[in-house]
């Protein structure tokens, strides 16, 4: 649980670095920075056989779902929503020192910057 909190937090962090999300370097980076923190989390892949004949392993990629049917919740006037799932992953990364609200929209402020940076 502790490491899959790491990975979102690095993804954030890699996002405002300017990568992009879908891209090979962002998820190099991603990898590289999660097997820094915890190392043990790759001695599992390497212990199974590589099944592929080239130099890297297939990556599966899936199609995301869409949000119908998924309960949201709006931030107060600014128009972020957050799914259910981002809920609960962000209160999980809330500081000790900080109220939900004020944590919500701190994120939805980072979101916000995301999108317009994504849009242009």
């Amino acid at each position: 649980m502790q490491a899959t909190q790491y990975a979102y937090f690095t993804h954030f962090n890699l996002l405002n670095e300017g990568y992009e999300a879908d891209s090979e370097d962002y998820y190099e980076a991603l990898d590289s920075r999660v097997k820094k923190v915890y190392p043990n989390l790759s001695k599992v892949e390497e212990e199974k056989p590589a099944e592929t004949t080239g130099s890297s392993p297939t990556v599966q990629r899936v199609a995301s779902t869409t949000n119908s049917g998924r309960q949201q919740t709006r931030g107060k006037m600014n128009g972020v929503k957050f799914s259910k799932s981002e809920l609960e992953r962000l209160r999980g990364l809330k500081p000790h020192n900080m109220s939900e609200d004020a944590w919500l929209q701190k994120v939805a402020k980072e979101k916000q910057k995301i999108a317009q940076r994504e849009a242009r």
